[in-house]
């Protein structure tokens, strides 16, 4: 499991949790739960653009190729609705 080291920008975006001694993000460990460890050149993302949603059908396994293009601006207009909720709208082309 990645490990979080002191405090930088990404661990204040995502939720952590300590198991067995140690602090991960949650959503690694809830991906790694129901489909084992994730392969080093694979990214886990999350499906809504909601970092703080780490539910497991929201959660997928993508390349880091194919994750950058799921987030870049052009390709995706994101809408805040409410604090807890955002609808997102993927552009094709």
């Amino acid at each position: 499991m990645e490990k979080i080291k002191g405090t930088n920008q990404r661990a204040k975006e995502y939720k952590i949790i300590i198991v067995n001694g140690k602090k991960i993000y949650e959503y690694q460990h809830i991906w790694e739960k129901h489909h084992g460890k994730k392969p080093k050149e694979m990214m886990i993302h999350h499906i809504n653009y909601n970092k703080k949603d780490n539910r497991i059908e929201n959660l997928m396994l993508v390349n880091r190729k194919e994750h950058g293009k799921l987030h870049r601006k052009e390709n995706k207009k994101i809408i805040h609705c409410r604090e807890d909720a955002y609808k997102v709208i993927l552009l094709t082309g």
